[in-house]
């Protein structure tokens, strides 16, 4: 069904614990080989689902113990703890669902070097921890979720695996990053998009040519529209770092998505958290659970 929608009142039973992280001995630090890498994750495993062991970044769960599990992706620039994608993750967690957040290569605690960072990497990290989270034993259905860059990978990497996820969140996706790319104007800086420098700073970063060079051609919306499941978009309308209408594309080439509209937010929600995470995590609920 594709409808856009504005936020209405919400009442839902996760209630408003999940917005401040805090660690709990039901987390669980993990590596896991990535694209070029060893990625830092973290497993966030409900109380319902008993813990028998950990080993070799393996959790061990009584026989039969099984529970869905939600893969969180960050944005660029952002980590594992980046304030929206640990209360989606503690959220979850109390309402029975198990959540895997990670550090994609240069990012947080994961190995990597930030000038060799793409997006192509990050769907190919995206990948390996799809296959980490499959191998859990206690691993039941799986969705997957991404905010900013985070969301754009994950609309290009869903349709590899359909057949095995059940829904996708797309948080703030950022498609902003094909056309800056291709027109030489990306987070505020210019550069010449046929001969782009080897190296450009935004953000007091050092983005490198590949970055840019594999932007260009990213088929994002070639690729969503693949992606045949259930999808919630969750975007600011006053969003100045990828424009609202970047989720109205996507609501237009998905054939099974929905979209909430948020008033008085920005890109991260950081205005009004509950205001975007409670929707979510309710969507969620409804088809993991």
């Amino acid at each position: 069904m594709k409808h856009s929608f504005k936020l209405i009142p919400l009442i839902l039973i996760v209630g408003m614990f999940a917005f401040s992280h805090q660690a709990s001995a039901r987390q669980y630090k993990v590596n896991i080989r990535g694209a070029v890498g060893n990625l830092v994750g973290i497993v966030h495993v409900p109380d319902a689902v008993k813990v028998d062991s950990v080993v070799a970044e393996r959790i061990y769960t009584a026989p039969g113990e099984t529970c869905p599990v939600a893969i969180l992706c960050h944005g660029l620039t952002g980590s594992k703890n980046s304030k929206l994608i640990a209360a989606v993750a503690d959220s979850l967690e109390h309402v029975g669902i198990a959540a895997v957040r990670f550090d994609y290569n240069a990012h947080g605690e994961s190995e990597g070097d930030f000038s060799k960072m793409t997006v192509v990497n990050e769907v190919e990290d995206t990948y390996e921890i799809f296959k980490y989270v499959k191998s859990l034993p206690f691993t039941g259905k799986i969705a997957l979720l991404g905010h900013s860059q985070g969301g754009l990978v994950c609309g290009l990497f869903a349709s590899w695996v359909t057949a095995d996820l059940e829904c996708l969140v797309l948080m703030a996706p950022g498609a902003v990053i094909l056309d800056g790319s291709r027109s030489g104007n990306f987070l505020g800086e210019s550069f010449d998009p046929a001969n782009p420098p080897a190296i450009i700073n935004f953000w007091k970063k050092d983005f490198g040519i590949a970055y840019i060079k594999t932007a260009q051609n990213l088929p994002i919306w070639e690729e969503a529209a693949k992606f045949t499941k259930p999808t919630l978009l969750v975007h600011a309308y006053d969003d100045k770092t990828v424009p609202y209408f970047y989720s109205e594309k996507y609501l237009e080439v998905m054939p099974n998505a929905e979209l909430i509209s948020l008033e008085d937010n920005d890109h991260s929600f950081r205005k009004d958290r509950p205001a975007a995470v409670l929707p979510t995590v309710a969507f969620l609920q409804k088809y993991l659970n």
